[in-house]
């Protein structure tokens, strides 16, 4: 049993929003962005065993969403949201977030990545990610630079979006973006630097369009979140990055939450556990390597939790999962 992590802290936001991003620094400091633009301030220095609250909470961005959040080595919070806005903040000695500065970036219909990036010389920059329109770009706004500009359909359409950063903002970006058709385009991008310094090859062509489906169509409407289960006596191998057995848990913006079964590399069968009130925003998994089971945790957009535990030995899907507990948390 000494191998189970356990929890140290369990952090109530206390806010009507709902958790959306964090920051965690040096000085065992966490900093939470909501759903309606407030920014919360938790001392997790010692370990508590019971819920804890916010030393303070700031209104930060309007009652916009608080996408990302950094901390520079300075001490300064540094966040950004939907509302367009890049915002500065500090702790005072008593304990406070304290705004600074709230800086516009011009033209932008949502912000969604941050960078610190540490130059040569020690200097520390703040690198952008958002949306202008219907394009992706990464910049940094306050030196007036343009890393790349992609078109990917706006802040609604989903994508995934991976960027490496190598002395000071030598850097290499990947964007994978889903089309109407049902293909992927990938786009690549890198400076000459990164390429010079960084181990990683970077391909020199600018654009691979694949294909990619197995099994059905499981849900209605946007899927927002999947996990991989490691299933206790067939763990999640993966060959040319595709398990051989393993389970799948998702969720969608459509209420509903399936649990697929991956085996011979297609879905074998399915799965639907209870739905939410609204819309389901995020799953995770947790297995032991001792136990043939594995914990499953849904989360709702009413601030619901749902915990199931799935026993591998089963054969039978439908009586794999049972329910543990729901939750719903304060605010």
């Amino acid at each position: 049993m000494e191998d189970i992590p356990l929890p140290l802290h369990i952090m109530t936001l206390g806010t009507p929003g709902i958790p959306l991003s964090f920051a965690y620094d040096y000085k065992q400091s966490f900093y939470i962005g909501d759903s309606r633009g407030n920014l919360a301030y938790f001392d997790i220095g010692q370990p508590e065993r019971n819920e804890i609250t916010p030393t303070s909470v700031l209104k930060a961005h309007a009652k916009e969403h608080v996408t990302a959040v950094t901390v520079m080595q300075s001490g300064i919070i540094v966040s950004v949201g939907n509302d367009g806005c890049m915002h500065q903040s500090k702790v005072t000695n008593n304990g406070q977030l304290q705004r600074l500065v709230s800086i516009p970036v011009p033209a932008t219909t949502g912000l969604k990545h941050i960078w610190n990036v540490t130059q040569s010389n020690g200097q520390e920059d703040v690198i952008l990610g958002g949306f202008y329109g219907n394009d992706y770009v990464v910049m940094d706004n306050i030196n007036g630079y343009e890393f790349v500009r992609i078109p990917t359909g706006g802040r609604q359409k989903r994508q995934d979006f991976h960027i490496g950063f190598s002395n000071g903002c030598s850097h290499a970006m990947a964007i994978c973006t889903g089309q109407k058709d049902g293909s992927n385009i990938i786009d690549f991008h890198s400076s000459h630097l990164f390429d010079e310094t960084s181990t990683l090859h970077i391909p020199r062509h600018q654009r691979i369009d694949t294909t990619y489906n197995i099994g059905h169509s499981y849900h209605a409407e946007t899927i927002n979140d999947v996990a991989w289960v490691k299933c206790g006596d067939k763990p999640a191998y993966f060959h040319n990055s595709v398990p051989i057995s393993a389970y799948l848990l998702s969720g969608s913006n459509d209420c509903s939450v399936k649990l697929l079964e991956f085996r011979n590399d297609t879905f074998a069968s399915a799965k639907e556990l209870p739905p939410h009130e609204s819309c389901v925003r995020g799953v995770c998994t947790s297995s032991h390597p001792a136990t043939n089971t594995s914990l499953l945790v849904t989360c709702g957009g009413k601030l619901t939790m749902e915990c199931y535990l799935l026993d591998h030995s089963s054969a039978d899907m439908d009586a794999s999962v049972t329910t543990i507990c729901s939750y719903r948390t304060t605010g």
